[in-house]
């Protein structure tokens, strides 16, 4: 909907790999570009988790394996860029604040551009290079999109604050 309506450019970028209905995912929500999928247990905020598409799910689950170590743990689906920075300040605030611990963002694609959500010093879990092919278990465990690599880095980094 949001592409056909929209007056400008419009990419639809598609996956093949099996992906999860998620519980709280929000069409209303998806079309403000970003919006929270999963709550932090306590309003200060250990760790807040940018992911987008399928790599939503695997940030969730990350989320509830440092939660059950008492980190408290947002997690944002950003479906677009564009139209998050098309929201208010006060939204984009809301959505990803400044109080949080540490920020990282998890996208199976380029860390191009993520740094302005979770600043110079926020952790990209990203793919900066090209040309692999396998099947996809392999790729994820060479990449380190594996939930406890994840976790493992993201509490490294909560040491250091």
């Amino acid at each position: 909907k949001i592409a056909l309506l929209s007056q400008t450019p419009v990419a639809l970028i598609l996956t093949r790999q099996g992906v999860p209905a998620l519980d709280n995912s929000s069409f209303e929500n998806a079309q403000k570009g970003a919006y929270i999928i999963k709550e932090a247990s306590s309003p200060s905020i250990d760790h807040c988790i940018i992911a987008t598409g399928s790599e939503v799910a695997l940030a969730l689950t990350v989320a509830d394996t440092l939660e059950s170590q008492g980190q408290r743990t947002r997690v944002v689906s950003m479906p677009s860029m564009e139209l998050f920075d098309a929201q208010s300040k006060e939204y984009r605030a809301s959505i990803i604040p400044d109080t949080a611990k540490t920020f990282s963002v998890i996208e199976a694609q380029s860390s191009f551009g993520w740094h302005k959500y979770v600043g110079k010093d926020g952790l990209t879990f990203t793919v900066d290079s090209f040309g692999l092919s396998a099947p996809e278990a392999d790729l994820r465990k060479h990449f380190g999109f594996m939930p406890e690599s994840i976790v493992k880095t993201l509490q490294e980094s909560l040491l250091c604050v």
